[in-house]
């Protein structure tokens, strides 16, 4: 959190720890209350409830409870790499010529555009396609989360596919069958990164609140980002298309929802 951006790691966790024990301090539970909901705000889940089921508005409260409130949030994939070009898998490598236009086309296609939060993933690839956004946005704040980086693919990091359908037939088959659930060897799977994505993707909206936030991610990391607000089949999630030269703008209210892929 940007509060904690002067302390050591050991001065922060200190701190942090002693703002738990005051609110284990000052904690009333919620005791006989007649009517009431345990809720899990980070996850946005119901955990408990004795409900008040005569309530006409009962139904509106769990909704607005169990809902996603996203104001506005931008989904861009980085600019095309080397890798890409390529046809190689994951690794660190730098965006092309074309991969920096397209970083700056999209920066010019924002450049109106309130960003007060921007975030992306560790890697090289994320931080030069935000830097053009970041251009003259003095108060934009911008941090970098592990929880962004791309699907792992273990001992195949680097490698073309080409390569692995003729080296390693049996990894290529077994993607084939069920890419879901399938991960390379020490690598990881759609369904193993779905848990990493879901907790990075909460901690950036808590940071930011009702504010505009745009996040700059990779392939697998949107598409999983994307399942989250679109319910969509788990064996569909590896086949959403996320375009190096489109973003998606996602707004979520009880009483708006809005998902769109937009050009730029």
């Amino acid at each position: 959190m940007p509060e904690y951006a002067g302390y050591t790691e050991d001065e922060a966790l200190a701190s942090f720890v002693g703002r738990i024990g005051y609110y284990e301090a000052i904690y009333e539970p919620v005791g006989k209350e007649q009517y009431w909901l345990c809720v899990d705000t980070m996850s946005s889940r119901i955990l408990a409830e004795q409900p008040c089921e005569g309530s006409p508005y009962y139904p509106a409260i769990r909704e607005i409870v169990v809902s996603w409130w996203v104001q506005s949030l931008y989904l861009a994939r980085h600019g095309q790499t080397e890798y890409n070009v390529q046809g190689r898998i994951g690794g660190d490598p730098p965006l092309t010529a074309k991969g920096r236009m397209q970083a700056e086309a999209l920066a010019l296609h924002l450049r109106d555009q309130k960003l007060d939060w921007v975030f992306t993933s560790t890697r090289m690839r994320s931080h030069e396609t935000a830097a053009p956004l970041l251009r003259g946005r003095h108060e934009t704040r911008v941090m970098a989360f592990k929880e962004f980086d791309e699907i792992w693919a273990g001992d195949c990091e680097g490698m073309c596919y080409s390569e692995i359908r003729e080296t390693m037939p049996e990894i290529t088959a077994g993607r084939n069958a069920d890419k879901y659930h399938y991960a390379y060897p020490h690598g990881e799977s759609y369904a193993m990164l779905r848990e990493r994505v879901r907790r990075g993707l909460q901690r950036a909206l808590f940071l930011a609140g009702e504010l505009p936030v745009m996040l700059v991610g990779h392939q697998a990391i949107n598409r999983v980002i994307l399942s989250l607000f679109l319910r969509q089949r788990e064996e569909d999630i590896p086949y959403i298309n996320v375009p190096q030269n489109q973003y998606y703008h996602i707004s979520l209210t009880p009483r708006r929802k809005l998902i769109e892929r937009i050009s730029y």
